[in-house]
């Protein structure tokens, strides 16, 4: 465990430290950085996921939204998933989201809008511990929602909001 601390400095502290120091224009910028940080060795983390996972245990068909890091135009999200929960169809801004699971699965369903009068499911997809999904603009269209009828999810999201 010393030895992948050494190699992987990938943690929350570093994170904000990359948003403060440096002047990320778009979320898909940070895709390396969050598929390389493994958040099992960051205690931060996972003392936040211990914590919200004592808290809302009990609780079904509702989700959690925890602002974390907010600065400039960025804003880091800690979301614990209830069981059956979901978010309503949505949208990001035009320089996106990154969001990497942390523990269990979420379920992703992609719309198209392309006449800007209805919106059409077109597709889903599951992504689970450890996987990092990017959305962006309109073209990213999307509901998010945790359909495992017996365990918690928990997702952390970086927004680069517009200037």
């Amino acid at each position: 465990m010393i030895i992948h601390n050494i190699m992987n400095n990938n943690s929350f502290e570093n994170l904000c430290k990359l948003l403060k120091n440096n002047n990320i224009e778009d979320a898909s910028n940070l895709i390396d950085y969050m598929n390389e940080w493994d958040v099992m060795y960051d205690k931060y983390i996972l003392e936040l996921v211990d914590k919200y996972s004592n808290i809302y245990s009990n609780n079904s068909h509702l989700y959690y939204r925890h602002s974390l890091f907010t600065y400039n135009s960025y804003e880091v999200v800690l979301i614990y998933w209830c069981p059956y929960s979901h978010s309503r169809v949505h949208f990001h801004p035009l320089k996106g989201c990154i969001m990497k699971v942390l523990k269990g699965y979420l379920d992703i369903d992609l719309y198209d809008s392309s006449d800007y009068s209805t919106i059409q499911h077109i597709s889903s997809k599951i992504i689970q511990d450890g996987q990092v999904e990017y959305i962006k603009g309109k073209h990213g269209i999307h509901r998010i929602s945790n359909d495992n009828n017996c365990d918690y999810a928990i997702s952390l999201h970086i927004y680069v909001h517009n200037k």
